[in-house]
């Protein structure tokens, strides 16, 4: 085989003039890209409880775990920041851990472990192209960056995209620049698992373009090409057929949306460029400390900020060098014209304002930039080879440099860690899953029936306590929230979580605030049944009023501050016409019939209610709502019906039933004593 003139012990070709090495590693090479695998693992997969799991992560939790139970086959994953609906897939890349168990914790090492294999990836990548030297400074680098170790840590599907970025770039320089045929198959599936991922990953297609087209010059469009094309089209296929089912919804008017403080039409920012840097160099991690408790990490970290600002400047410096290289030409010309098309296309898309950019958007560009540094610096030191002395110089400083680079990344990540796990971080890291999994265990070790959890609104993916724990607690087989205004009574003993550090049960605090040392939150847990439903505080209706729905009303009290409470008997699980969104319509009336007061407000899911259960909705009346003219003294009765409404806003109501069963009418009339 022939040896380009250069490099003769180093290189050989393959299918074309690109440079390409071959040569197994020195031991010692092996020893370093041990260390560095060590180092990225240990920072991806250690302090394992100091983990965010909030309202997006329980979402998509959510969907994998339903998917692992076999309960479904989402066609759509959860809904995008700018407001699309994300594609499926990762949906399914979730599946794998949660078929083992239902621990997010499990979840998110599956997370860091595939992190963990993408820091090899980019080490493996860049030392066929570039050599070891650029290979071991690409996955250093990789391995210790702050943000990409922050990006590797939870369930978020961004956080899924590294490993397979760098198999798509990776199989697109196999398939269409070195000639592999398998490989080449392999692109676009890959590119259509990837780009399902995040949308951010259109940032890819100008590498992959390029490299099709070149391949097509070269007569690559061949049958595994074509097999390729329409194995992607069937992977995509699951979301275009979500699309279909939602009829589009939530397709327009996502993108677009201009970014906070800018003007409104499109314009320049700095803001993707001070990301950019942010990202590069892992500064600004104090951020996540938030505003409390940010400066106590700057007080126990070392002060290298600077230092990294000017490492960031550099790797993108880097990059504009690879750019260059390659538009020059010569034998790492496709190479270098790929790494930069993965490079630039996300800084320079978001330094327009058609949407707001945020930092998890350079995630797939970090693999190259730290490539394209290794690039640069490999030509440096093969530019010096002839001058001993001067190398020696360059390795002490930039190698020096570098060295302090790392040392000050890892530190300053393992530092973060620290914080985030003993002190309160508001506006920052939500409460890690280190603190919440005693709770957790406590509840599943009971294996109880039944939860209950009054937590915040109670809509389970939406409100985010409620969402998080219905996810946490996937084990138990009733997992019920409970919104404000109401409260619930089961005919079966159940256990109840609850938020706030003063009250009856076991009290859970989290993590405390650095200044006042009071828990940022607190978690009850308490045993919970119908005989804690104090009935004698009632006036027990002659008549009991049953709806269609299967609610019966056979209860009132007025309590402090006006509160009007209703005691109705639940018989199983219900819905109406336009859902089981169950609304609570009261009408207070004078003497006349005349109302004098609309309080109507949320009544509780039909989906949760159980035979049994009593429940007590309270609805407290304000003076200012009555009618003009009218006062307490009109007031001799309140009318209550139950309705659910559709999306056009049309109201249907739930009727109520006399003794044989024939509709009354979709209210009621009770006399208040």
């Amino acid at each position: 085989m022939a040896r380009p003139q250069d490099n003769r012990s180093r290189y050989a070709l393959i299918d074309s003039p690109l440079p390409i090495y071959a040569k197994r590693p020195a031991p010692a090479e092996w020893l370093i890209l041990a260390l560095i695998v060590l180092l990225a693992a240990g920072l991806r997969l250690g302090n394992p409880g100091v983990v965010e799991f909030k309202r997006d992560e329980a979402n998509l939790s959510r969907l994998a775990l339903d998917m692992a139970h076999g309960e479904s086959l989402p066609l759509l994953g959860i809904t995008s920041s700018v407001g699309l609906p994300n594609p499926p897939f990762s949906v399914y890349l979730f599946v794998p851990p949660f078929l083992v168990s239902d621990d997010p914790v499990l979840a998110t090492h599956y997370v860091a472990a595939l992190n963990v294999i993408a820091v090899l990836l980019a080490y493996l990548l860049a030392r066929r192209y570039y050599g070891p030297l650029a290979a071991l400074t690409a996955g250093l680098f990789f391995a210790v960056n702050p943000w990409a170790v922050i990006f590797a840590r939870k369930v978020w599907a961004q956080d899924l995209l590294p490993a397979f970025v760098l198999l798509t770039v990776g199989s697109g320089l196999l398939g269409f620049v070195e000639g592999r045929r398998a490989a080449r198959f392999a692109h676009l599936p890959l590119l259509a698992v990837t780009g399902q991922i995040h949308y951010v990953t259109f940032a890819l297609i100008p590498a992959s373009v390029y490299l099709i087209l070149r391949g097509r010059r070269r007569g690559y469009w061949d049958r595994a090409f074509w097999i390729g094309l329409l194995v992607a089209a069937l992977l995509c296929a699951p979301f275009g057929l979500g699309i279909l089912r939602a009829g589009g919804d939530g397709l327009s008017g996502g993108f677009g949306s201009a970014p906070t403080g800018e003007s409104a039409g499109l314009g320049l920012t700095a803001r993707s460029l001070d990301f950019t840097l942010m990202a590069l160099g892992g500064t600004d991690i104090h951020s996540l400390a938030g505003s409390r408790a940010f400066q106590h990490y700057l007080d126990s970290a070392p002060p290298a900020y600077p230092l990294l600002q000017a490492f960031a400047v550099a790797t993108l410096l880097a990059g504009v060098y690879v750019l260059a290289r390659g538009v020059r030409g010569g034998p790492r010309a496709p190479v270098d014209l790929t790494v930069a098309l993965w490079v630039w296309p996300i800084p320079l898309a978001f330094s327009i304002t058609w949407t707001e950019a945020q930092l998890h958007y350079l995630i797939p560009m970090l693999p190259a930039a730290f490539i394209a540094l290794g690039a640069a610096l490999a030509d440096v030191w093969r530019g010096l080879r002839a001058q001993i002395g001067l190398r020696r110089a360059v390795f002490a400083v930039i190698g020096g440099a570098l060295a302090l680079v790392a040392v000050f990344q890892a530190w300053l990540t393992l530092a973060l860690f620290g914080v985030l796990n003993t002190v309160a971080t508001p506006g920052g890291f939500g409460v890690p899953l280190g603190w919440l999994a005693p709770v957790r265990d406590a509840i599943l070790a009971q294996n109880p029936d039944q939860v209950l959890f009054r937590l915040d609104g109670g809509a389970v993916g939406f409100d985010e306590a409620s969402t998080v724990w219905d996810v946490l607690l996937d084990r138990a087989p009733d997992r019920r929230p409970i919104p404000p205004g109401i409260n619930v009574f089961p005919q079966e003993p159940a256990l109840v979580l609850e938020s706030g550090c003063n009250g009856p049960g076991q009290v859970f605090p989290m993590r405390p605030d650095i200044q006042t040392g009071e828990p940022e939150t607190c978690y009850r847990l308490r045993d919970w049944s119908h005989d804690d439903f104090r009935s004698d505080y009632y006036y027990w209706l002659p008549q009991a009023w049953r709806f269609d729905n299967g609610a019966t009303l056979v209860a009132y009290r007025w309590g402090p501050a006006a509160c009007l409470n209703f005691a109705w008997r639940l018989d199983g699980p219900a819905s109406g016409p336009a859902g089981d969104a169950f609304q609570l319509a009261l009408h207070l009336v004078d003497d006349d019939g005349e109302r004098l007061m609309v309080a109507d407000g949320p009544f509780w899911a039909g989906r949760y209610w159980r035979t049994g259960d009593t429940l007590v909705a309270t609805r407290c009346l304000d003076e200012s709502q009555f009618v003009e003219g009218a006062t307490w003294q009109d007031v001799v009765g309140v009318r209550v019906g139950l309705y659910t409404l559709d999306g056009a806003g049309e109201i249907h109501h739930a009727n109520a039933l006399d003794a044989q069963g024939a509709a009354l009418g979709p209210m009621v009339e009770v006399g208040l004593n």
